[in-house]
């Protein structure tokens, strides 16, 4: 078909499409469903129906089934697919698949070529569209303590055992990550470290809970070689925390798989007689320990929200730009290193949040540091800040 008659053909479709998807409202669908909406009807809300035409169709239900085809993609409800590209030329986008429980699914990028589909995010984050690459930023936001199992909302994002913890060690097992609201950020996550925990039972002389992109997560969430990946995040250590004198991570980029063994970049804070610092280190591959790259002092930092951007080209030349921000704006650490080795011949990498630290006679029973607003992003800018629109 030559390409006159095939784009009066995608336009005539489109329009019949918009039609049917004023005119005709999909089928309500009961939380759990799993069917899959019939293309040309086109569905909101708790409808199971995807849609076609220009925009797509939106597919809801608590487990969705697939959007319809059209120009950019239709959206979706949990654990559904987003509407396959379009055909009019390379306009449209693949599937926009979600990345939690009741997660929209973003449209692809309409200007973009036919492999271009959008992530999708959980709730109460804002809405998210497919940017220059079509890879959306995915939030990991908290909703409360009355809302979803916080284990269960970690893992439909981040993959299942998305969180390392020695919630073993106690009897009965104790729930290490919880969620708790405060006037500043809301809703977020609280890491709980316990002096005598375990780290995860296989070594007694350190501490660790942390969160991390596990094997189950989508593709996108992991850095392999060549790309660029974003991660943005909050953080607050308590005002009154007592940090182990040996190490505490708070943050790290790791390998999974290949020289897995140190991780590429570590914000910690590192007690010595020159008083408390808050660090980030570089640590490349196999050339030489750990060197600091970014630091600042303590004071000032404790018992306030702190805003992180980790934004890393994933190459052996690569590079790593930082920036740790204080609620006013004002910046603390900046990081700007380039000609890096950033690369560890493994699968991907992950990056990792929580308390990682190294046993102490003088740290307390329990110390908590919290984590909100978390966003990677499968590129070099991010397109949402992944804050809860009032």
């Amino acid at each position: 078909m030559n390409r006159r008659i095939r784009l009066s053909f995608v336009a005539l479709f489109a329009l019949f499409g918009a039609f049917l998807a004023l005119g005709v409202a999909g089928p309500g669908c009961a939380p759990g469903s799993t069917d899959t909406g019939s293309t040309g009807v086109g569905g909101a809300g708790d409808s199971p129906a995807g849609g076609s035409g220009r925009s797509g169709g939106r597919a809801g239900g608590s487990v969705a089934g697939n959007g319809g085809d059209g120009e950019t993609g239709g959206a979706s409800g949990a654990s559904g697919l987003g509407g396959v590209a379009g055909s009019a030329g390379g306009a449209g986008g693949q599937a926009g698949v979600t990345a939690g429980a009741s997660g929209a699914g973003g449209p692809g990028d309409s200007g973009g070529s036919a492999d271009a589909g959008g992530l999708g995010a959980p709730p109460d984050a804002p809405a998210q569209t497919g940017g220059a690459t079509g890879k959306a930023t995915v939030c990991i936001n908290a909703d409360g303590p009355e809302g979803q199992d916080t284990y269960a909302l970690l893992e439909a994002i981040l993959g299942p055992r998305c969180i390392e913890n020695p919630d073993d060690d106690h009897t009965p097992p104790f729930r290490h990550v919880k969620e708790e609201t405060d006037p500043d950020v809301g809703h977020h996550f609280a890491f709980h470290v316990h002096r005598d925990d375990s780290d995860m039972g296989r070594d007694n002389n350190k501490n660790r809970l942390e969160l991390k992109v596990n094997g189950g997560a989508n593709d996108a969430l992991k850095g392999t070689e060549g790309e660029t990946l974003t991660y943005t995040w909050r953080f607050k250590m308590a005002g009154d925390i007592i940090f182990s004198p040996r190490f505490n991570a708070m943050f790290q980029m790791k390998s999974f798989g290949g020289n897995a063994g140190l991780p590429l970049i570590n914000i910690k804070v590192q007690p010595n007689s020159g008083g408390e610092r808050l660090l980030v280190e570089y640590i490349g591959d196999g050339n030489g320990g750990p060197r600091i790259v970014g630091s600042a002092p303590l004071g000032g930092l404790k018992g306030v929200w702190l805003e992180v951007l980790c934004r890393a080209e994933l190459t052996n030349d690569g590079s790593v730009y930082m920036t740790i921000k204080k609620p006013d704006g004002s910046t603390v650490i900046t990081v700007d290193e380039k000609g890096v080795d950033m690369w560890r011949q493994g699968e991907y990498i992950r990056p990792k949040w929580g308390l990682y630290r190294g046993k102490a006679p003088n740290t307390r029973d329990v110390e908590i540091v919290r984590f909100a607003n978390i966003g990677i992003t499968a590129g070099p800018t991010p397109d949402s800040d992944c804050r809860p629109q009032p």
